[in-house]
């Protein structure tokens, strides 16, 4: 599964807890992220819908590659 945690700062811990949180509320609690996994690659406004999440929740999750829809 490929997803990105967007977040308006870089804080690795945050994005991790982040990551871990989403993961677990979609049934995916044994879902392994670490570091290694986390890298800040992107920097550019966020969508509007995205920007509505973070704004709600803290941050908004970008689904990639295998995420439930």
């Amino acid at each position: 599964m490929h997803f990105d945690v967007v977040l308006d700062e870089k804080d690795q811990e945050k994005a991790l807890n982040y990551a871990k949180k989403w993961l677990q509320s979609i049934g995916h609690e044994d879902a392994t992220v670490t570091q290694e996994n986390c890298c800040f690659c992107h920097s550019a406004e966020a969508p509007a819908d995205l920007r509505q999440q973070i704004d709600a929740q803290g941050y908004a999750i970008y689904k990639l590659e295998g995420c439930p829809r």
